[in-house]
């Protein structure tokens, strides 16, 4: 049962390759793509809550983020699916057994989709997808049976959800046409005959013989409408904006609580504080969660209700579960979760994705890395400079005590010790000691450093506002201003080694040296955009990026440059080649582009997020990482998505999960899928032979269907998995 609201994070295990297993040994492939490393578990907007126990639950929200939990919040584990819709509900009937639905994005895509589990969110498939209106609720009475509104539309399944058919209602002839809107749609169910529901024209409606037929029980409802709940065949409320009404005789009489000034009064709140949550575990015991995100419980059936403490933090929670009297969670924007062991009197974040600001990172090797930023601890004022390191890969994060506290913007590292940090008003910071410790170097500048780039412990360069150009000779011991013949701001340099070297900047600025940037001659791009990101594989190979997605290339060294398409339209602000075939780009954009020939044609790879990803670093062809305001992404397949099962081998056998069919080629890779799950895989070959209607199996071997003929495990190179929802069976 959920009121509504306006993949996904993935796992790290990857399909590695055509190798025989033994040894009792797993193989397994994660959803590949771009995964949440910082903050954890995410920052997309949660929308809808559902614990089957004080310990187990699930959220569902942006983006089709799905989160499990099996601790009762303490750690939750990415389930989603990538796919391009919000879910707004999710509800299961035991530990494997469970549905989500949801809604596209804003006015012009308000269809509805449908996914189900049945081994507890491991796997979700795809039901409906399109074919239906904006959906916002669902609940099921057992693993067959159950109902699904929204968009005043209501469906019911008989067979767990694999086949739905929609169920009329009537509204009063008064009535003008509704519009598609899914907010107040609502249904709530106690057995396979009795229900309500409640569309967005304020009105209830109750059935007694499973939705064949259904009758309004309630007059126009004071408020938007946000929530209907059954407890039993005779107890039930409604909750609107304004007020909750209570019934105890099936909806014949209401009594009307109106909570208007006990929401506004509520610590912390200013003016108008809406109410849009609530959630009984019994006739007696319930909990409302206001807009702003107040909280107000009652222990009498809603005759009375207190405020609970609730974190005084900037961001809302409108959705509100309780598993028993005592356990609860709150979730809500910005990846926020709250828990109360406590009836909802005290409640205290188990999860948060606001605060830190990361605007650049480097890592020094697979394991070690440093991120730079601002820390905003303090809602969003006072912002001081933030340096944080990881050791395991981005697992877990250490703060770093820096003394300044102005915003970092940039940060470079030279070996696993050495490096340095840039920020406002001219703020070097340096470490020799891989960050215990920073110190202050004295740039001779009150202009903002915005770039830096070494070649070794002691030579290296910096770029800021003001046409500002940075050198030094002995690690930033002193840095000597440049002449750059401009006062553009300068965003990125980049050398290849001390003497050759490149900026760029404001007003398609892009200048080069060759005598280690005594002099700089400008080079003409052909844009008067601004250009903030830049790579160069090699003297004459090179590629810089600014707004507007202008992508441009050099084959000589930046005499000339070449526009292409990067197929996207907002800033570009980072570019990280490994080769001079592959590369990524990203910026204030929820996608991030990769090529593989050279810039030729950019592909978007879908970050899971909607938040802007600003920048991306490139370690090899398989490890990358991306950032952007609160983010912290990395992938381990390229950015490709990927499936979601795992098995373990017996010792000996082959690492085989039998055959997956091909059902489609593109790109040089295959998508295939599972003849039993239908999980689908997308799967990277050296070569063109499998064919659609072929079996691939997990081992390399791949065996056509008509002839079985095996093709020898060298000739394919399964090297990565791809995404686990395929279209539904038509």
């Amino acid at each position: 049962m959920r009121k509504t609201l306006i993949l996904c994070a993935a796992l790290m295990c990857v399909l590695t390759g055509c190798r025989h297993v033994s040894s009792a040994s797993y193989i397994s492939t994660g959803d590949g793509g771009w995964e949440w490393v910082k903050p954890t578990p995410s920052v997309n907007w949660l929308w809808g809550v559902f614990f089957l126990d004080d310990k187990t639950g699930w959220v569902v929200g942006e983006d089709c983020t799905v989160l499990k939990t099996t601790d009762g919040g303490k750690n939750w584990s990415p389930q989603g699916q990538r796919v391009r819709k919000n879910l707004y509900d999710v509800y299961f009937t035991d530990k494997d057994h469970g549905w989500a639905v949801g809604a596209g994005v804003g006015s012009l895509d308000m269809s509805g989709i449908i996914l189900k589990t049945t081994d507890g969110g491991a796997t979700w498939r795809k039901i409906l997808d399109g074919k239906i209106r904006g959906l916002s609720s669902v609940q099921f009475v057992n693993n067959q049976v159950g109902w699904a509104v929204g968009g005043n539309i209501v469906l019911k399944t008989t067979d767990g959800g694999e086949t739905w058919s929609e169920q009329d209602y009537v509204l009063p002839k008064s009535d003008p046409p509704q519009a598609l809107l899914i907010e107040g749609n609502d249904v709530s169910f106690v057995d396979e005959s009795t229900g309500w529901m409640m569309d967005n024209k304020r009105r209830a409606y109750k059935t007694t013989d499973g939705g064949e037929t259904w009758s309004p029980i309630a007059p126009e409802l004071n408020g938007k409408g946000k929530r209907i709940q059954l407890v039993d065949a005779k107890t039930g409320w409604i909750l609107t904006s304004k007020a909750i009404s209570s019934t105890t005789d099936g909806g014949a009489t209401w009594t009307e609580h109106n909570l208007e000034k006990a929401a506004a009064s509520l610590a912390g709140t200013k003016g108008s504080n809406a109410l849009w949550d609530f959630h009984f575990v019994d006739a007696r015991n319930g909990v409302i969660a206001c807009v702003s995100g107040g909280v107000l419980r009652t222990k009498d059936g809603g005759k009375t209700w207190q405020p609970g403490s609730v974190p005084q933090v900037p961001v809302y929670f409108p959705s509100v579960r309780m598993a028993d009297q005592k356990s609860g969670w709150l979730v809500g924007q910005g990846g926020g979760i709250l828990h109360t062991a406590d009836g909802g009197a005290t409640w205290q974040a188990q999860s948060w994705g606001q605060g830190d600001f990361v605007f650049d990172m480097k890592f020094v090797n697979d394991k070690v890395g440093f991120a730079v930023g601002s820390d905003a601890n303090n809602g969003n004022k006072d912002r001081s400079g933030l340096i944080i390191k990881t050791t395991d890969g981005g697992v877990t994060w250490s703060r770093h005590t820096i003394p300044v506290n102005t915003q970092l913007w940039n940060v470079f590292f030279v070996g696993e010790k050495t490096g340095w940090a840039t920020g406002g008003d001219g703020i070097i910071v340096a470490t020799k000691d891989a960050g215990v410790t920073w110190r202050i170097q004295d740039s001779g500048t009150k202009s903002h450093l915005l770039g830096l780039h070494f070649v070794d412990a002691n030579t290296g360069w910096m770029v800021g506002t003001e046409g500002t150009i940075l050198a030094t000779s002995d690690g930033g011991e002193t840095w000597t201003r440049l002449n750059s013949g401009t006062m553009d701001i300068l965003q990125r340099v980049f050398f290849l080694d001390a003497n050759t070297g490149w900026v760029c900047g404001q007003n398609g600025r892009v200048m080069k040296t060759t005598d280690g940037g005594k002099t700089w001659k400008r080079q003409p791009s052909g844009t008067t955009n601004f250009l903030a990101g830049m790579h160069f594989v090699s003297e004459k190979t090179g590629w810089v990026s600014g707004t507007k997605g202008v992508m441009l290339k050099t084959t000589d060294g930046g005499e000339t440059w070449v526009q292409q398409k990067s197929g996207v339209e907002r800033q570009l602000a980072g570019i990280s080649f490994v080769t001079e075939k592959e590369g990524w780009a990203a910026g204030i954009n929820r996608e991030i582009i990769h090529t593989s020939d050279g810039g030729e044609t950019w592909t978007t790879q879908d970050t899971g997020t909607w938040n802007g990803v600003w920048d991306v670093l490139a370690r090899d062809s398989n490890n990358c990482w991306a950032m952007g305001g609160p983010i912290i992404l990395r992938t381990t397949t390229g950015g490709l998505p990927g499936a979601v099962w795992a098995k373990k081998q017996p010792d000996g056998a082959p690492a085989n999960f039998g055959h997956l069919v091909v059902n489609k080629k593109s790109q040089g890779y295959l998508l295939a899928e599972h003849p039993d799950s239908r999980v689908g895989i997308h799967i990277k070959t050296s070569d063109s032979k499998p064919n659609v209607g072929d079996y691939i199996y997990i081992h390399g071997k791949v065996a056509t269907e008509n002839d079985e003929k095996i093709i020898a495990a060298d000739s394919i190179d399964i090297q990565c998995a791809g995404w686990g929802i395929l279209p539904p069976k038509e």
